[in-house]
């Protein structure tokens, strides 16, 4: 059973979450949404298998992954992983050293530019399929930004509501095509000190 938020809080556990090659990692658990063995991430991600273990192991050692199970396969140990978690949160404690917590900051900061960059760069790529293929009829996207007024219970209730919408939609089916998702939520007006 998969635990539903899983905080990040460690400054270790910080470095080795915000990697953009072991953000990749997880993704790809993500999609595919079932054990995994390494050589089989390594394929999807069209990598070789030696780097991508050596990235799980550091997933494993702060149990962002676990070892499912294991099968033999032709007298081969197979290794199956699985995510222990969805959803991620990083937590920053302000009783820190002010150095320490900025640099805990910048790290998200950089994660968040990444997925924003991922976003970009699938929007990107389907407008140059588009300006190539002008015959592709199949073409759906959509985007919308606001600005929402909320409180902290709704602030909540709204997270809670756009990760069941999210997930309700990660399963591959036949028929289904596979669009690219994003959602946020940042505070815009600072408090008042």
């Amino acid at each position: 059973m998969k635990k539903e938020v899983r905080v990040i809080q460690t400054d270790e556990e910080l470095k080795i979450f915000t990697d953009p090659y072991r953000m990749k990692i997880i993704d790809t658990f993500l999609e595919t949404d079932e054990p995994l063995t390494v050589k089989m991430v390594a394929d999807i991600m069209g990598e070789v298998p030696a780097k991508v273990h050596y990235h799980v192991q550091k997933l494993l050692s702060i149990q962002i992954v676990v070892l499912d199970h294991i099968e033999v396969i032709n007298g081969i140990n197979a290794k199956y992983y699985h995510l222990v978690n969805r959803v991620f949160q990083v937590e920053f404690s302000k009783s820190q050293p002010k150095k320490r917590l900025q640099q805990q900051i910048d790290k998200v900061t950089d994660y968040i530019n990444n997925v924003l960059d991922t976003f970009k760069d699938d929007v990107e790529a389907r407008s140059d399929f588009m300006k190539r293929d002008p015959e592709e009829k199949y073409y759906e996207g959509a985007i919308a930004q606001k600005a929402v007024y909320l409180n902290k219970d709704e602030y909540t209730d709204l997270y809670e509501e756009i990760q069941a919408v999210l997930d309700k939609y990660t399963k591959k089916a036949p028929g289904k095509k596979r669009y690219s998702s994003l959602a946020a939520l940042i505070r815009k007006d600072q408090p008042k000190k």
